[in-house]
């Protein structure tokens, strides 16, 4: 096998290039051309971008459109579903009687929910940094709770 495009999977320097080569990419074909179909909200965390759109119509031809730019790169799109968009370990909510979204903590279906053994030969501090870690979450990303 020789590998023709691309960084190494397992690679250290993989995700800060893949990140460096995205924001170009963002940079000199996403934002600097004005489009009809340009998303109104755009905000992208390493590989899993999260878009806001007027029109479904301009989901589609932005999904065309960026997917043109480079063969190696092709973008899926997840429309919402019952008013509500998954994003990495949320969901965002659309409230018909407010301006902003509401947001939720989201378990991922690949999740097993495995912790580390409270008997196990870890050090305690980081049994209470879990603890204070998954508190945190739950308080700053939740716009409810």
């Amino acid at each position: 096998y020789t590998q023709t495009d691309g960084v190494a999977m397992g690679n250290c320097l993989a995700p800060i290039l893949a990140n460096i080569y995205m924001a170009h990419l963002e940079e000199q074909h996403f934002f600097k051309q004005v489009m009809t179909f340009n998303p109104v909200f755009y905000r992208r965390y390493v590989d899993d971008t999260f878009a806001l759109f007027t029109d479904r119509d301009h989901v589609d031809q932005f999904l065309a459109f960026i997917n043109s730019v480079d063969p190696s790169i092709q973008f899926d799109v997840e429309h919402e579903t019952n008013n509500t968009l998954s994003f990495l370990d949320t969901n965002v909510s659309r409230v018909s009687n407010r301006l902003y979204p509401d947001i939720s903590t989201r378990i991922k279906p690949t999740d097993r929910g495995l912790f580390y053994n409270f008997d196990s030969f870890v050090p305690s501090s980081f049994k209470n940094n879990l603890m204070s870690t998954l508190i945190f979450r739950v308080y700053n990303i939740a716009s409810s709770y």
